[in-house]
């Protein structure tokens, strides 16, 4: 497995596997993180925009990964599982590229 990203969706998991953390902490239970990755002020110090993703970590917000006990190490999910479901590609070059297309398009696996 690569890079650790997001879990929007969380998977069933199966008898053989378990949460594991980016950073070791023992995980048994997930919680939903809602990460605000853009806000706009106007001049009185109201907000007036806020851009947020909500996804699933440990209890200290680390990123979770799936460890399976058959391959002895952490598993890639299915991609949906890591798409935000309540995210809208804006334009035709957003959803090619969240559809995995560049991939596709230059042969890659994954992003590598």
């Amino acid at each position: 497995m690569s890079k650790l990203r997001p879990i929007f969706v969380l998977p069933e998991l199966k008898e053989n596997q378990e949460w594991a953390c980016e950073h070791g902490c023992t995980v048994h239970r997930t919680r939903l993180h809602r990460h605000v990755y853009s806000q706009q002020w106007d001049k009185q110090g109201n907000l007036v925009k806020e851009l947020a993703e909500t996804y699933y970590t440990c209890q200290r917000g680390h990123l979770l990964a799936v460890w399976d006990e058959k391959e002895c190490d952490l598993i890639e999910l299915d991609e949906k599982y890591y798409t935000d479901p309540n995210q809208q590609p804006t334009n035709f070059i957003d959803g090619f590229i969240a559809s995995g297309g560049f991939d596709r398009v230059m042969g890659c696996k994954n992003g590598e």
